[in-house]
Parts: C-alpha cells; sequence; structure tokens
C-alpha cells in the first residue's frame, strides 16, 4: 500500500512540475515605465508566472505548466503585487490557444502574434554610443559618443556632460548613431537605467541596465560640465561609473603621465590647436594648446 501511495505521489508531482518556456518579444511601447510582464494560466488549477529578460536578446521568459490550455499575458506596473491582477496595464488573450506556439510578439501597444522559436541565444551590438545633455550636442542622435569596445559587450568611454538647467548632466546609450538631428529611429536600441528615469549616479557606483529609454543624471557643479568615464558590460546589465571629474576642478594631483581629452570626452594622443582636458591622476583641468 505504501509503495503504490508514493509511486502515486511521484506520478502527481511529475505531471504538476512538467514545464516548458513561454518566450516575449515586447515592443518599445511595452517597455516603457519599466514595466514588468507576467502570465496567468490554467491547467492543474491557475498558475501565475513572471516573465524574465533573457540578457543578450530583446526576449523574455516563462515557465508555465506543459500542458497548459491557455493563459492571458499581462503588461502590470512594476510598483504592484506579482501573481494577482493589480497593477494591469495591458492584456492579451489568445482566442485559439496553439500550444505548440511558444512566442507571443507584441507590436506597438496592442498588436500581438503568436509564433514558435527556438531558444534565443545572447548576442552583443559592435558598436555604443552615449547620449543626452553631452558637451557635443545636447541629446543630439547625430553627435553621439562612441566609446571604445573592450570584450564581448563590454564598453568603456569617457564623455563631457553638461548642465541641464537643473544642475544635473543626463546620459544614456544607443547603438547605432543616428544620420541627423532628428532621426530618433536610435530609440528602439537603447540602453538607460532600470531603476527608473534620471537615476542618479555618483563616482563608484554600478546601477543596473536594460533596454530602455530611462536615463542616469550626474550632478555637475561646473560650467565647463562634467568629465564621466564609464564601464557598460551589457551581458551583466551592469553600469559601472569609473571617473567623473568636474571640467576645472582641482582635486589633488599624483606623479603620473597626463592623459588629455577633447571637448567631447574622446581621448587625444597628440594634443594641439584647441581646448582639451588634461587629467593627470586625479586633477583635471581644462587647457589651450
Amino acid at each position: 500500500m505504501k509503495k503504490f501511495y508514493f509511486l502515486t505521489l511521484a506520478l502527481i508531482c511529475a505531471i504538476i512540475t512538467n514545464a516548458k518556456d513561454l518566450y516575449l518579444l515586447p515592443s518599445s511601447e511595452w517597455l516603457q515605465a519599466n514595466a514588468r510582464f507576467e502570465v496567468y494560466t490554467w491547467a492543474n488549477g491557475d498558475q501565475w508566472a513572471t516573465f524574465n529578460e533573457i540578457k543578450g536578446t530583446d526576449y523574455y521568459v516563462a515557465e508555465i505548466p506543459d500542458n497548459t490550455n491557455g493563459f492571458v499575458l499581462l503588461r502590470k506596473n512594476p510598483a504592484s503585487s506579482t501573481a494577482s491582477w493589480e497593477g494591469e496595464w495591458a492584456r492579451y488573450e489568445p482566442t485559439n490557444y496553439d500550444s505548440t506556439k511558444n512566442l507571443v510578439t507584441v507590436t506597438g501597444w496592442n498588436q500581438y502574434s503568436m509564433s514558435t522559436i527556438s531558444t534565443p541565444t545572447p548576442s552583443y551590438p559592435e558598436t555604443l554610443f552615449a547620449i543626452g545633455t553631452l558637451s557635443v550636442g545636447s541629446w543630439d542622435p547625430s553627435k553621439c559618443v562612441e566609446l571604445n569596445k573592450t570584450g564581448n559587450g563590454v564598453f568603456e568611454g569617457t564623455f563631457t556632460i553638461v548642465n541641464n538647467g537643473d544642475g544635473y548632466g543626463y546620459f544614456g546609450f544607443v547603438v547605432n548613431k543616428g544620420a541627423d538631428s532628428n532621426d530618433w529611429s536610435i530609440n528602439a536600441n537603447r540602453y538607460g537605467a532600470k531603476a527608473g528615469n534620471d537615476t542618479t549616479v555618483e563616482l563608484g557606483d554600478e546601477s543596473e541596465l536594460t533596454k530602455t529609454e530611462n536615463v542616469w543624471r550626474a550632478k555637475v557643479t561646473d560650467n565647463a560640465g562634467m568629465v564621466i568615464t564609464v564601464t557598460v558590460d551589457l551581458p551583466n546589465s551592469k553600469l559601472t561609473i569609473t571617473g567623473l571629474v568636474t571640467g576645472i576642478e582641482e582635486i589633488g594631483i599624483d606623479d603620473v603621465p597626463a592623459v588629455y581629452y577633447n571637448l567631447q570626452g574622446v581621448k587625444v594622443a597628440n594634443p594641439e590647436n584647441g581646448i582639451f582636458i588634461k587629467r593627470q591622476g586625479s586633477k583635471a583641468t581644462k587647457v589651450v594648446l
């Protein structure tokens, strides 16, 4: 009798725990406001699951019961409770659910389709540019500052942000540089602060990033702007502020070689005939050569 009981229990557990992946490819509209995505399924009782971002891809994934025979996909307020209908912003419920299809693609705000894909594999861009209230042109898509690629999905760079009029400089990152000042097609491939818009950062901070138009900001206390050095690690979804110095602030000097940047924040090997930011150790000054 005991043997039969344990075999039955094992069979029930196996049925309940069998699961499959449901993928989501959200639109840029659905990604706004740091929205959270959940799915409500009916199979072996009603169940909830949360979609998680697949790093290095545009996809999200949730684990649902293998014998799911219907679901409701929700776009939700990130501040709302999980596993509930609270905070619903949008929903999709397939009218004729085909269990062989494992991908929901969202276009715009409310256009949906289902198809079948294999497991998405990570891939990272070959280029990454800083955009924002930069000294080269505030929020001009054609005047982004290119970062240096140092690894697969890892970029480093230095650029200058200027006061936006509220004491802060703002920045984010784009995969492609705009063709002109009106070319905002770059918005489809922007990386920003996962914590929300206007996330404040300081020297040494690490901040989680994701595909979003949310931006970071740093305090700008000098008319010359703020020279900021960053490391962007896409595989680990992390931004690190490795340098943050005001344009003419003197904060000590070390006996190390000087490094020069132009006013766009780009390192210059042999500076001449212009105005540059000279950084030597922990001291940064504006110089004319």
